[in-house]
C-alpha cells in the first residue's frame, strides 16, 4: 500500500513539474499599493491576483484576477479577465475571455472571443478577425468584425461592418449609419426589424417571434423535471450494473466478513471525515495555484471513488438489513441488490433520498480507510465490546 502512495505522490509531482511556467504576481494589498504597472517581456505567461493593472509589456497569456485592468500590451495566445472593468487596447493572438461589469476593446483580436459582462463595447479602432461570443445588457458595436457575432443583450447597437454571419437575441436592434451585416442575420426582439434596417443586410434575415415567459414556462419545468427522472434512473442502472462488476474483483471478498451493528455506525461516522474534506481539499488545491495539477487528479478520481464507496456502502446496507431480518443471505451480490432496493424506495422521498446516498457513500468511505490504515472496523468485535 506504501509503494501506491508513493506512486501517486511521485505521478503528481510529475504532473506539477511538467506544467507550462507562470509568472505569479500578487498585490492583494491596500488599494493605494496595489496599482501595478508593468511593460516587461515575459516568455511564459503572467498571472496577476491584485487591485489594478496596466499591462503594457508582451507575454505568452495574461489571467487577470482584479478590479480594473488596462491593456496595451500583446499576448502570443490569450487574456483571461475577471474584473470590474477592462480597458482593452492591445492585442491578443488568440482571443480573449472576459467576465465583469464594463468590458471595452479599443485594440485587435485575432481567433474566437466570449465575453460575459453588463456593458460591451467594441470601439471604432478595434477589429476583431474572429468570431465573437457576448452576453450582456448593453452591447455597442462600432468596430469591424471580420467573423461571426453571437450575441444576447437587452440592446444591441451595430454601427460598423460585420463580415460574417449574426445571430442575436436582443430586447432591441438598433443600425447606426455605418452599421451594416455582409452575411446572414437570424434574430429574435420584441419587434421586428424595419425595412431601412433590413436593406442594411447583404444576406437573408430570419426573424424568430419572441414568446412569452408564462407560456413556455411550465413546458421547461416538465423538461427539466423529465430530465431529472431520466438521469437519475440511468445513474441507477450504472451505479448497479458497476457495482455487480465490481463486487466480483477479489479484494471485494473483505465484504463477507461478520459485522456487528456497533461496527457498522462506527464505520459511517469515520468515513464522514474523508466525504468532507474531499471537495474541501479540491478547492484548497486551486487556492494554492501550484497545486492544480493535484486538484485536477481529484476531480478525475471523483466518479470511480464515487461508484466504488456506493458499491460498499450498499452490500454494508444490505447486509445490515439481512442481520436485522434475519434473512439467510450470505453472498455479498446478493445483499448489494438488497441495498440497492432499499435506496431505490428511499430515493421517492425528497431530501430523505440525499441525506441516504450521503450516508451509503460515508459508509464505503468509512471501509475504505480502515483498509488503507488496517483498522479492525469492518470485522465483527470482539466480545469484550458488549456487543
Amino acid at each position: 500500500m506504501k509503494n501506491k502512495i508513493n506512486g501517486i505522490i511521485g505521478m503528481v509531482f510529475c504532473l506539477a513539474v511538467s506544467a507550462s511556467a507562470m509568472v505569479i504576481h500578487n498585490y492583494c494589498t491596500d488599494k493605494d499599493e496595489s496599482i501595478k504597472t508593468e511593460s516587461g517581456i515575459f516568455d511564459e505567461d503572467y498571472l496577476f491576483l491584485g487591485h489594478e493593472l496596466n499591462f503594457s509589456g508582451q507575454a505568452e497569456d495574461l489571467v487577470f484576477l482584479g478590479k480594473r485592468l488596462t491593456f496595451e500590451g500583446k499576448t502570443k495566445l490569450g487574456l483571461i479577465a475577471l474584473c470590474e472593468k477592462l480597458i482593452y487596447s492591445g492585442s491578443s493572438g488568440n482571443g480573449i475571455i472576459a467576465g465583469g461589469m464594463d468590458v471595452v476593446v479599443n485594440g485587435s483580436i485575432a481567433s474566437n472571443s466570449y465575453i460575459g459582462c453588463k456593458s460591451f463595447t467594441l470601439s471604432d479602432k478595434a477589429i476583431v478577425a474572429g468570431n465573437l461570443f457576448v452576453g450582456a445588457a448593453d452591447l455597442a458595436i462600432d468596430g469591424k468584425i471580420n467573423g461571426d457575432l453571437y450575441a444576447a443583450a437587452g440592446k444591441i447597437v451595430i454601427n460598423n461592418e460585420i463580415r460574417g454571419n449574426v445571430n442575436v437575441y436582443s430586447g432591441r436592434i438598433l443600425f447606426g449609419e455605418k452599421g451594416k451585416i455582409l452575411g446572414n442575420l437570424v434574430y429574435s426582439s420584441k419587434e421586428k426589424m424595419n425595412d431601412r434596417d433590413a436593406a442594411k443586410i447583404v444576406g437573408t434575415v430570419t426573424f424568430k417571434e419572441n414568446h412569452k415567459m408564462d407560456k413556455n414556462w411550465n413546458s421547461f419545468v416538465k423538461f427539466i423535471r423529465s430530465i431529472k427522472y431520466i438521469l437519475s434512473i440511468a445513474l441507477f442502472i450504472s451505479c448497479v450494473v458497476v457495482g455487480c462488476l465490481l463486487l466480483f474483483f477479489p479484494v471485494f471478498k473483505k465484504l463477507d466478513a461478520k459485522q456487528s451493528e456497533r461496527t457498522f455506525w462506527n464505520t459511517a461516522l469515520w468515513g464522514l471525515i474523508p466525504m468532507l474534506m474531499y471537495p474541501a481539499v479540491i478547492v484548497l488545491c486551486f487556492l494554492l495555484i501550484l497545486t492544480i495539477p493535484f486538484a485536477i487528479v481529484l476531480i478525475l478520481a471523483f466518479f470511480p471513488l464515487l461508484y466504488i464507496t456506493y458499491t460498499i456502502g450498499t452490500t454494508f446496507i444490505g447486509k445490515y438489513l439481512v442481520s436485522k431480518f434475519k434473512w439467510n443471505v450470505e453472498k455479498r451480490h446478493y445483499q448489494f441488490m438488497i441495498g440497492a432496493l432499499a435506496g431505490l424506495l428511499i430515493s421517492i422521498i425528497p431530501f430523505v433520498n440525499f441525506l441516504y446516498m450521503m450516508f451509503v457513500i460515508a459508509i464505503g468511505w468509512g471501509t475504505y480507510i480502515s483498509f488503507l490504515f488496517n483498522k479492525d472496523l469492518t470485522v465483527a468485535e470482539r466480545e469484550r465490546s458488549g456487543v
